[in-house]
C-alpha cells in the first residue's frame, strides 16, 4: 500500500459512518467519490483531515479511480460558502476529457494490487526473501476486513 494509515482512516470513516458490512461492500464493489465525501464529512474527521483523505484517495494507487483523468488533472474544491474553508465537496478537471463531478468518479479499493505489488502474501504478511514473514498490521486488517464473509 503506498498511504496504509489513509486507507486505514478512510475504511475507519467509512465504517463508522455505514457500519462493516455496507463499508466492506463501498470499498470490494466501488462506490462513487460523493459518496466517500459523505462518509468523511460525517465522520468525527475534522474538515482538513477528510480533504487530505479525499485528495489522497484519488492521488494514490491504493484505489482503483474511474475514469481514468488521462496525465494532466487538477483538483477543484468546493467551499460551503465563500471565504470559508470547509470544502464539501470537489471535482476533477482535466484537459482532455473537461470536468468529472464527484458523482460521476468510481473508487474501488485495489486489495489484490496492493498485495502483489508490496510482495505480499494472501494473509497480508510482509514476504522476506529468505522465507520469513514479518507481519503488517494495517494491511493485514485491510486485507482480511475487505474479504467476504463465507
Amino acid at each position: 500500500m503506498l498511504a496504509p494509515y489513509s486507507v486505514a482512516a478512510i475504511v475507519r470513516a467509512l465504517r463508522h459512518v455505514h457500519g462493516d458490512d455496507i463499508a466492506r461492500a463501498m470499498l470490494t464493489n466501488g462506490t462513487t467519490l460523493a459518496a466517500l465525501i459523505d462518509a468523511l464529512l460525517h465522520s468525527p474527521l475534522t474538515n482538513r483531515d477528510a480533504v487530505k483523505l479525499m485528495t489522497q484517495a484519488l492521488r494514490s494507487n491504493d484505489f482503483i479511480v474511474t475514469p481514468d483523468f488521462s496525465s494532466v488533472w487538477h483538483i477543484k474544491y468546493v467551499y460551503d460558502r465563500p471565504k470559508s474553508l470547509n470544502v464539501v465537496d470537489l471535482a476533477v478537471i482535466t484537459l482532455d476529457h473537461g470536468i468529472f463531478a464527484s458523482t460521476d468518479i468510481r473508487l474501488l479499493l485495489a486489495i489484490d494490487r496492493v498485495v502483489k505489488q508490496r510482495g505480499m502474501d494472501d494473509a497480508g504478511a510482509n514476504v522476506r526473501s529468505w522465507g520469513q514473514t514479518r507481519p503488517s498490521p494495517i494491511v493485514a486488517d485491510v486485507a482480511f476486513w475487505t474479504q467476504r464473509r463465507h
